[in-house]
């Protein structure tokens, strides 16, 4: 099950559907392509979602009948929700009413949870740090907050355009359980690449515990020492302890050259493609000024079947067997 839809947001979904047809900066009918294609499974509280059915079959009988397709379809599920707590919420210093739908909601087997508004921007963190779960807010969905999960997002840059990849990804941080970068040249353009300041953004919400990085590159090695010069130089960069136990660096054997031709960022919500690599920056402090034309492509899980997301998911395994674990050639702690 991909989400959860909390008894809140369940209420407001069918009026924020019919919203969204006559407003492009809203997701709602985003999410709602996507349940009825199934690219997004979402649960919801049995007895809500009855409810909510029942009343819509007067209210409004044709999106009823829609509804009710879905869940027939098992494409929305019924499941058993309870107002319990669970001991690893209890600390957590939010109102009891909000805590336990969301605590409940956050129990469910799903990897997002849907709801509908969250007093305070603190209480979201928390919530999201304890349940480890994304937490999508109608208003999130109603100003196109998190359109990078139903759509691609292209940005063409340009030759003295000013860029900075802490701020890029800042818009599209959840918590993580993968990162995965994949890019033959990574290793070797290493020093213009700004990776500390890619790894730092990307991991803001995530638990080290929970976390596994990542990185297939070449590295292009012609002795022993070069190969320690590279590696030496990566660790500096990733000079963020808590994380240095979550990172897994391989490189591509030789004759695997072809299947890593290109160059992403893939978490488990959305894959980045640098058309031309990462390398395309002149890095400074504060915002860095593009010396390579490039384009980026941001896709989402939940925008088609048949995206680059899951191409990489689906690959991935057969990507680290093309590869070679960098421990195997230098110790890395």
């Amino acid at each position: 099950m991909d989400g959860f839809l909390t008894t809140a947001f369940l209420k407001s979904f069918p009026e924020n559907v019919r919203k969204a047809l006559f407003d492009e900066e809203n997701n709602y009918y985003d999410l709602y392509r996507a349940i009825k294609k199934s690219l997004l499974i979402v649960g919801a509280d049995g007895e809500s979602l009855y409810d909510l059915l029942e009343s819509l079959s007067d209210k409004d009988p044709e999106f009823g009948k829609s509804l009710s397709s879905l869940e027939a379809a098992g494409k929305i599920k019924a499941r058993t929700s309870e107002d319990l707590i669970p001991d690893s919420f209890e600390n957590i210093k939010i109102r009891k009413s909000i805590l336990k739908s969301l605590a409940s909601a956050y129990t469910q087997p799903a990897d997002v949870v849907f709801h509908s508004i969250i007093e305070d921007p603190h209480w979201k963190n928390e919530l999201m740090k304890v349940g480890y779960k994304p937490l999508v807010e109608d208003n999130d969905l109603l100003t196109a907050k998190v359109r990078h999960l139903f759509k691609e997002k292209s940005l063409p840059l340009n030759i003295g355009d000013t860029f900075n990849w802490a701020r890029f990804l800042s818009n599209f941080v959840h918590p993580f359980k993968h990162i995965r970068i994949k890019d033959p040249y990574l290793y070797k353009n290493i020093h213009s690449i700004d990776l500390t300041g890619m790894i730092k953004a990307l991991t803001r919400f995530s638990d080290p515990e929970q976390l596994t990085i990542e990185i297939i590159s070449d590295l292009h090695a012609d002795s022993n020492s070069r190969v320690e010069e590279t590696i030496e130089r990566i660790r500096k960069m990733i000079d963020i302890p808590k994380y240095k136990g979550c990172l897994k660096l391989y490189t591509q054997r030789g004759s695997a050259s072809p299947v890593f031709h290109s160059r992403e960022i893939w978490t488990d919500f959305w894959v980045l493609n640098a058309e031309r690599g990462f390398d395309f920056l002149k890095l400074e402090k504060g915002q860095g000024k593009v010396i390579k034309e490039n384009k980026l492509f941001l896709t989402g899980r939940y925008s088609s079947e048949y995206s680059a997301w899951h191409q990489i998911k689906d690959n991935w395994d057969n990507y680290l067997q093309s590869s070679k674990k960098v421990k195997d050639l230098v110790q890395f702690n």
